[in-house]
């Protein structure tokens, strides 16, 4: 029997970097969680609901699941008026196109994101605006652009939030970076997101 391909690599550190984040910052209340790349298995928060007072469980894929909504997760970031406070961008390839859905919507919210790395080193357009780069790319210079994307795209939580707490879990071995990020509207956000 062929064993089946997933992309959890370190479930581990992916479970271990949320639980700290959730017994931080949503000890007592129940959280409300949007999973948007919740993938066939749901393994992370399969796991986390056995373990955390999870009110709300909204998984999102475009591959089609029973009991899970098939919808384009950026889509749903983009344009639905969503009050989350736990959102896992899970996407082992590129999250910024949803971390910038996140951002906009301004929310006090924990964020997880899984960054891809080697072998999925093509930058989103998106992501590479945020440098000041919006001319074709060659696809040699894309792996060397990855750490400023990384940081560049990162940083635009300042924009509008207080980061409480960013954390990246240990991965070695692995080809994806797993980071957590607490963030808190500023309350002058509105001012400083439209100069």
């Amino acid at each position: 029997m062929k064993a089946k391909k997933t992309d959890n690599h370190n479930l581990k550190a992916k479970l271990d970097l949320r639980r700290s984040f959730l017994r931080e910052y949503n000890p007592d209340k129940p959280l409300s969680v949007v999973d948007c790349f919740s993938g066939e298995e749901e393994a992370i928060w399969t796991q986390l609901r056995s373990e955390f007072n999870v009110g709300a469980y909204l998984a999102l894929d475009i591959k089609p699941k029973r009991n899970r909504l098939k919808l384009d997760s950026l889509r749903y970031l983009q344009t639905q008026n969503w009050t989350h406070d736990v959102i896992d961008l899970d996407a082992y390839g590129s999250p910024w196109r949803h971390w910038h859905g996140v951002l906009k919507r301004g929310l006090d919210c924990t964020v997880f994101l899984t960054v891809g790395s080697t072998g999925f080193r093509i930058q989103q357009t998106e992501a590479l605006q945020t440098l000041g780069i919006t001319f074709p790319v060659p696809i040699g210079f894309h792996a060397g652009l990855e750490q400023l994307v990384i940081t560049a795209n990162l940083g635009l939580a300042l924009d509008r939030f207080e980061v409480l707490r960013a954390a990246q879990a240990e991965n070695p071995g692995g080809n994806a970076l797993y980071f957590g990020l607490r963030l808190k509207k500023r309350e002058n956000a509105n001012e400083t997101a439209s100069k």
